[in-house]
């Protein structure tokens, strides 16, 4: 299923209208992308025998005249017919104003016949290629904004296989359920509709199942035309219209919209007690009776007909939909709590009279009222690809409000989880009463950090099972990413658990094959003994050596000011870790303080102030600029704890490795650095041993090509450490003494190093005795905590039952420590 033919056709395009005006070059790419479509779109049809053919019969007599016989309105006639289509089966891709910009441009019949020549090889291919063409020809800003990934086929029909099975040995087949709330161009609906299909044994090509089973939302009103021009092609629906499927497949925002409760109450927490006017019940109460009369007109309507019954019903919903609409305006116009407050008093002033909301582009989706056939029922099966969107990529596509909305709708959730956390919450929540599956792509943080705390966390908490995982899985499309693929049920009783593709008895919200366990607790003794380095936030305040040695020839007192500044490059790649860069430190000084040493003062005054001078009128940012002498965010807690020792511990944050190392503790350490205030070779040792990396590893989130996220609070903060002796004392020098000496000999870092302990084919003598000396620590460590039981494995042996063993250990001595 290339896009090949189609990528030489948005080519060949370019010479048609090639020069825009200012401004429309974006409108000019997208035009060209719907023309693309719709040729395939027809090319498809006539191949399935649906339209009539009058595409082929014009290309067809375009390949037979010679080029001096040929006709002269090859391009008009092609105009002509998506006219006579759209006012016959409507449908937003032939819609009228969609080629405003090609509709007056006049390429000749050459043009025209290659460009046919182009798409008609994609007749006889599957239907997904309309999204896939989609998806790929989209502009890279478009792309990037949506942060939206193709499905491939092979990946949707196991993700819907896997979602289906569970439920159709124990409910009725025809009455099922699957929506899609991520639906894109409807890759994975068709998955459902074939798998259905298959199991059912229909003769109709699915058309009854596509018109009353299947379900789908997606806040992009392009990708939802596809999907209906898709599940219209793989139906053969050649008798119905491009609208039949509108009622199914609906464009709005899945994670934005009120409850039946929120919109009685007129606001977004059900718990407030409300004075609600009048009108505004009777708007909610007839809209509640009306969704009832739809459940029960539809029960003795044939699938054909459900389109036109339920099309009406979203007409007589319209102020319930308007007043919900004016709700959420009032919630997202501000992150504060009193304009928010006196939004929603304006609405009550003047019910039905407000439009709706202008969020940059978000479209509420109030379930209930955009499927008011649903009911308590909900549906049965949940199956998507969210979009891939971390917390920063959230805020520049939503902005605060949106990320707020989701907090609160979603109790117990984090600010800084991935956007796919919520759509799992919000699956959950879309299976109604009687439960069903869910299926989802999910990035592959899903079970880690504070994304699983607000995703998978949360739903076993609720009673909902794991009962398939496949983790860190390469995405087999074009995307760089790494994911992972979950499967959930509630309510849906005897399913075989497996994890990546294995039998195992259960699966916890890590994606481990154990039973679900409280999280660990923050030890007291822990407190004071990690924290982030200095952000320092201002490039001025940053030296070269060259800069620093003039400053100090020039008044030697500077030295006192000037600090050498290291952060995690430096500490993983350089064999001697010197600092490569400097920078000045008033630390909390007071301005008057800071100006015993003016010729760094004014290095600052004048490279710093500026620019924090323009910074926003936040609290930060109003500090900053209040002490723009200052660093951006100082650490005297950590200077603090640092300031008795000549020594420290520090790792970078981000790391292909989970490696730790001596620093002096007079240097300023960067914000990519945790720094631990510990100067023995016994705490060298605890944290470098695989005992800590296990429970790291476990309880960090992972980057994708960089290793561990490591995160001070989570990694370190519960660790329960051993009692530090002389044992330990003695196997962490000659680890960390060896390893010094290797680091200069061979002169490689300590990234480099460990890519040579962690490589089989690496056995040169000196890495050898390095990963024994390692198995060393490691025993040496278990002897500290008492637990000499543990068989330790070779460097490069399997650790997974080691893993498992201490982990369990660690968690029962958190217990212990925490009074758990």
């Amino acid at each position: 299923m290339s896009v090949l033919p189609a990528a030489e056709a948005m080519t060949l395009l370019r010479g048609v209208a090639a020069d825009p005006r200012e401004g429309e070059s974006a409108r000019l790419h997208a035009e060209r992308l719907t023309l693309v479509l719709r040729l395939l779109f027809l090319f498809l049809a006539d191949a399935r025998g649906l339209l009539g053919g009058e595409l082929s019969r014009l290309h067809a007599r375009l390949r037979q005249a010679s080029p001096a016989t040929r006709p002269a309105s090859a391009w008009p006639r092609l105009m002509d017919l998506f006219a006579e289509l759209h006012e016959r089966r409507g449908g937003r891709l032939f819609g009228p104003d969609r080629l405003a910009l090609l509709a007056t441009a006049a390429p000749c019949d050459a043009t025209v016949l290659a460009l046919l020549d182009c798409l008609c090889a994609s007749a006889h291919a599957e239907v997904e290629l309309l999204g896939r063409v989609y998806e790929t020809m989209r502009s890279p800003k478009e792309r990037r904004r949506t942060s939206t990934h193709y499905t491939p086929r092979e990946l949707a029909d196991q993700i819907a296989a896997c979602a289906l099975e569970p439920v159709a040995n124990e409910r009725d087949l025809a009455s099922l359920r699957v929506c899609d709330p991520a639906m894109g161009s409807g890759v994975l609906l068709l998955a459902a509709l074939r798998w259905l299909g298959a199991r059912q044994g229909v003769g109709d090509h699915g058309s009854s199942i596509a018109l009353t089973n299947l379900f789908g939302v997606d806040e992009d009103p392009d990708a939802v035309e596809l999907g209906k021009l898709s599940l219209w092609l793989e139906t053969h629906a050649g008798a119905l219209g491009f609208d039949c499927f509108d009622h199914a497949l609906r464009c709005g925002d899945s994670l934005i919209g009120l409850s039946v409760e929120q919109l009685r109450r007129l606001h977004w927490d059900v718990e407030r007690p409300a004075e609600i006017p009048s009108a505004a019940t009777q708007i909610v109460e007839r809209a509640l009776a009306r969704c009832a009369s739809v459940r029960e007109q539809l029960g003795g309507l044939a699938p054909e007909q459900r389109g036109a019954a339920l099309r009406q019903a979203a007409v007589d919903l319209g102020p319930a939909r308007a007043l919900a609409d004016q709700v959420i305006q009032a919630f997202s116009c501000s992150t504060k709590l009193r304009a928010r407050a006196d939004a929603r008093a304006r609405v009550l002033d003047r019910i039905g009279q407000l439009g709706g909301p202008d969020q940059g582009g978000v479209r509420p989706f109030h379930w209930w009222l955009e499927f008011p056939e649903l009911g308590s029922r909900g549906f049965d099966v949940i199956i998507g690809n969210p979009p891939f969107l971390g917390k920063n990529g959230i805020l520049a596509k939503r902005g605060r409000p949106y990320l707020d909305w989701l907090k609160l709708q979603h109790p117990g959730s984090h600010g800084n989880a991935d956007y796919a956390a919520h759509f799992f919450r919000r699956a959950n929540l879309l299976l109604g009463d009687d439960g069903g599956t869910i299926g989802l792509v999910a990035t592959n943080t899903i079970g880690q950090g504070d994304t699983r705390t607000t995703g998978l966390a949360a739903l076993v908490a609720d009673g909902v099972q794991i009962y398939t995982a496949v983790e860190h899985l390469e995405w087999p499309g074009a995307a760089n990413v790494t994911v992972s693929i979950v499967h959930l049920a509630r309510g849906v009783a005897g399913i075989a658990p497996r994890l990546n593709g294995r039998a195992v008895a259960c699966i916890d919200s890590r994606l481990r094959p154990c039973a679900e366990r409280a999280d660990p607790v923050p030890l007291a003794a822990n407190a004071k003994l990690a924290f982030i380095g200095t952000y320092v936030l201002g490039r001025g305040f940053v030296l070269t050596p060259a800069q620093r040695d003039e400053l100090i020839a020039k008044d030697p007192r500077n030295a006192e000011r000037i600090r050498p500044y290291i952060g995690g490059e430096q500490v993983n790649t350089s064999p001697t870790q010197a600092a490569n860069r400097f920078a000045i430190d008033f630390e909390q000084l007071s301005l008057a303080e800071a100006s015993a040493w003016p010729m760094l003062l004014e290095i600052v005054r004048r490279e710093v102030k500026p620019r924090r001078d323009k910074l926003g009128d936040n609290a930060d940012g109003r500090r900053r600029k209040a002490y723009w002498w200052q660093h951006g965010r100082a650490t005297p807690s950590l200077h603090a704890a640092l300031a008795p020792l000549s020594r420290c511990l520090v790792t970078s944050l981000v790391n292909k490795h989970l490696v730790f190392a001596f620093q002096p503790a007079r240097r300023l350490f960067s914000h990519k650095l945790c720094v631990f205030p510990l100067d023995s070779h016994a705490a060298f040792a605890v944290l470098q041993s695989r005992v800590h990396a296990a429970w790291a590893w476990l309880l960090s989130s992972t980057m994708r090509n960089a290793g561990i996220n490591y995160s001070p609070s989570d990694c370190f903060g519960c660790f329960a450490l051993p009692t530090f002796g002389p044992k330990l004392e003695l196997a962490g020098e000659r680890l960390e003494r060896a390893r010094g000496q290797y680091m200069l000999d061979a002169n490689v870092g300590l990234t480099k190093i460990y890519n040579a302990l962690a490589d089989p084919g690496v056995q040169a003598p000196k890495v050898q005795e390095l990963r024994a000396l390692h198995v060393q620590v490691d025993r040496a460590v278990l002897a500290a905590y008492g637990w000499g039981d543990i068989a330790v494995p070779e460097y490069l042996g399997p650790r997974a039952a080691f893993d498992r063993e201490v982990i369990d250990r660690l968690f029962a001595l958190n217990a212990a420590r925490s009074g758990g």
